[in-house]
């Protein structure tokens, strides 16, 4: 199977699984706003925030490493399970202990703590999952995890929302959670199993030290990753009230969905371009320059759409209670660019084991997010984290830039102003026509200043010979 027909295939079965999880995320919040309120939804978002930063960060970086180092060389990929578990298994209790430790630290009330202690033993299912993950991943088995993506949100959703229904409440939610997140360990296993002929327990301490040196720093970078994210929530419960954490969590949620497509095309483009760079292949500049403009034109109008329409889409979805979300989200939406800019950056970086590179640059991006939201959150509320996430993300991509720019990537920044123009002029015309239907409704709005913005990019010829090749190409493959 060719790179386009995989990244294309792989792409689109993460986008359904990713996809998928927002849309019964949001479905499954829409009921808890709607049956236990703002403030035990605010509960709700801070335990949940708090849990992700750990279910990233509790399998030390094996996702990652395994992806890489898997895709490299698949013909070691036994031994790569293996001694990948038996340093992930450590980690995973190692980040249970300092999330216990967290909790108490925080001093919730009794509601929240507890909920928050039971949820730290799905820790031990996210770990294992994301380990087997990282295999999959490197096998560009990227299907099979989307299978057991919605597996598990489907299982997880339907029931936590027939126990919201019959009066079940918040620890509910955490059980269910918990029980259910063990699908996915089960059946990655269950999938590598069937896709290695014989599984062989081969313990290489050689293997593992090699492992160990290189999964340090990819697990600090996971750390800062997800702490970026996740902390507005942990501080906006400590600096403002359960009911902005409330609103903010309803703004992530929307937001959660446009940022989950852009990383549903990473997980693809990961594992392709660390062997593309393994081997030398003079197509990794060209699929991180490709990658930039795609994802550049995709995100413009998704951006314009939730700035614009956030007023009539937020209440139509969470009710006049959480009308303050509206401007969070429109605020919000503006760091996908940047987003997807440092990621194809990072991504660069990490396929080129400059790993610690991109470690140190996201430590500094992270501490200038923490100390812009301590100052604007007590200024602006949820809409000053926000805005401190835009700033540090923007910090990122230029301080990134001199360790990929010319080194890594290379670009004709003469070449990039034609593009960046038509960009740009299909935007504005995209913004003229949202104004003009104005009275229309919304959804057929959004539509229309869609296909307009597409026509418009058509027009000016953006795609080029080569990228129209590229999708026939990938078509007929894929058919």
């Amino acid at each position: 199977m060719s790179s386009a027909r995989r990244l294309v295939k792989n792409t689109f079965s993460m986008f359904v699984a990713r996809g998928l999880q927002p849309f019964l995320s949001l479905l499954l919040a829409l009921v808890i706003g709607r049956t236990l309120g703002p403030d035990l939804f605010g509960k709700y978002t801070v335990i949940f925030q708090l849990y992700f930063i750990f279910q990233i960060t509790c399998s030390f970086g094996m996702r990652i490493l395994l992806t890489r180092e898997v895709a490299a060389d698949k013909n070691r990929v036994n031994q790569y399970l293996i001694n990948g578990t038996m340093l992930g298994i450590p980690a995973i209790l190692v980040n249970i202990g300092i999330m216990l430790l967290l909790i108490k630290l925080m001093n919730y009330d009794a509601e929240t703590a507890n909920a928050a202690y039971v949820i730290t033993i799905s820790l031990v299912a996210s770990g294992l999952a994301d380990i087997f993950a990282g295999v999959l991943n490197g096998l560009e088995e990227i299907q099979k995890i989307a299978y057991g993506w919605i597996i598990l949100l489907v299982v997880k959703t339907f029931i936590s929302i027939a126990a919201l229904l019959t009066g079940y409440g918040l620890m509910a939610l955490v059980v269910i959670h918990v029980v259910t997140k063990f699908i996915q360990p089960v059946l990655y296993f269950y999938y590598i199993a069937n896709i290695i002929d014989k599984l062989k327990i081969i313990i290489d301490t050689a293997l593992m030290k090699k492992l160990l040196k290189m999964a340090w720093s990819l697990a600090l970078l996971i750390v800062c990753i997800s702490i970026f994210w996740r902390i507005d929530a942990i501080m906006l419960s400590k600096l403002s009230t359960n009911e902005v954490v409330g609103n903010y969590g309803a703004a992530f949620k929307i937001f959660w969905v446009s940022l989950l497509l852009v990383k549903s095309f990473f997980v693809a483009f990961f594992p392709m371009i660390s062997s593309m760079y393994s081997e030398q292949n003079i197509n990794f500049q060209k699929a991180c320059r490709k990658a930039l403009r795609y994802l550049t034109i995709l995100i413009i109008p998704i951006a314009l759409v939730s700035t614009f329409f956030a007023p009539h889409f937020m209440l139509l979805i969470w009710g006049e209670k959480f009308v303050g979300s509206i401007v969070i989200l429109q605020v919000m939406i503006w760091a996908l660019l940047p987003y997807a800019i440092s990621e194809v950056f990072g991504s660069a970086l990490v396929a080129s084991r400059n790993q610690n590179t991109h470690l140190v640059l996201n430590a500094v991006s992270l501490i200038v997010k923490i100390v812009l939201n301590y100052f604007l959150i007590l200024k602006f509320e949820a809409v000053g984290a926000a805005i401190s996430s835009i700033i540090a993300i923007i910090f990122l991509v230029v301080i990134q830039s001199p360790f990929v720019i010319s080194r890594l990537i290379r670009f004709n920044f003469r070449l990039l102003v034609a593009p960046v123009t038509k960009i740009v002029v299909a935007a504005a015309g995209m913004t003229a026509l949202i104004f003009i239907l104005n009275n229309l409704n919304f959804v057929v709005a959004a539509a229309v200043s869609g296909i307009a913005y597409l026509s418009i990019l058509y027009i000016l010829k953006l795609v080029n010979e080569e990228d129209k090749k590229y999708f026939n190409k990938v078509v007929k493959k894929t058919a």
